[in-house]
């Protein structure tokens, strides 16, 4: 049976389980998550008028942002990488920098290594509200900035999840996406946060990183058609039983 889903301006008030396991590599419960989020609230001075960058290269710790952020009423915005050019070409329109390394361009948030239980009272969003800004892949032209709601976002991961929830439900769902990207974020992180899977703390840009993790039985990957071109080669130093294996590509 298919599990049900949380809508995603939900989220912050879900009754998960204490111990409930939401990262693995390393593994982290929905506690440790609700504790980083908070320890990153409590260093927000007031409202920002705008948005926070979410410099971030762990997933687990791209979440604990994500639900301060929206915690708080800040509109989080998501680059499509965090390389120092980038973060210089967006310090005229962001508030500062919510990071897990040392950033010096602006004014920064580190994301705390642990946290003492917090008394935090979750609040849930409305689903009109603004979820997070990010940025067209540029193809085109010159990058723009696009913002999707609670809504929005809720409505494509209920569409992935009524589509495959039954096929990847409690699969480990391993990646050579990243979580900055809309493509990564709702495959990777927001769907297995709002249906109870798991995400896997970083994506991979090897396929021999995601191979040699691989678990005998059924897994997940999500991945790009530019790394799906060198699957083939490798795939064939492995042993898996590739029927058990679903694999997500744009």
């Amino acid at each position: 049976m298919m599990s049900s889903i949380i809508p995603l301006h939900q989220l912050l008030t879900a009754d998960y389980p204490a111990g409930h396991t939401v990262c693995w590599h390393p593994r982290k419960t929905w506690t440790d998550l609700q504790a980083i989020a908070a320890g990153i609230v409590s260093q927000f001075s007031e409202p920002a008028d705008k948005p926070w960058l979410l410099a971030l290269d762990s997933a687990f710790h791209f979440a604990a942002a994500l639900l301060a952020c929206w915690q708080k009423g800040i509109t989080p915005i998501v680059a499509p990488d965090t390389q120092s050019g980038t973060i210089q070409q967006l310090q005229s329109v962001i508030a500062g920098i919510i990071t897990d390394r040392p950033i010096t361009e602006m004014t920064t948030l580190i994301v705390p290594s642990t946290v003492i239980d917090s008394l935090l009272a979750w609040e849930e969003r409305a689903p009109q509200d603004r979820a997070l800004e990010l940025f067209t892949s540029g193809s085109t032209g010159m990058r723009k900035r696009i913002s999707k709601t609670f809504a929005q976002l809720a409505d494509e991961i209920a569409i992935l999840h009524q589509q495959w929830g039954s096929a990847l439900q409690g699969l480990p769902r391993f990646a050579t996406v990243s979580h900055l990207h809309i493509y990564g974020l709702l495959f990777r992180l927001l769907w297995p946060l709002c249906s109870g899977g798991i995400f896997l703390d970083r994506s991979s840009l090897y396929w021999e990183e995601i191979l040699g993790q691989l678990p005998a039985g059924a897994a997940s990957i999500i991945s790009s058609p530019a790394h799906l071109i060198h699957l083939p080669q490798v795939a064939r130093q492995y042993g898996h039983n590739w029927r058990n294996i679903v694999i997500f590509s744009s």
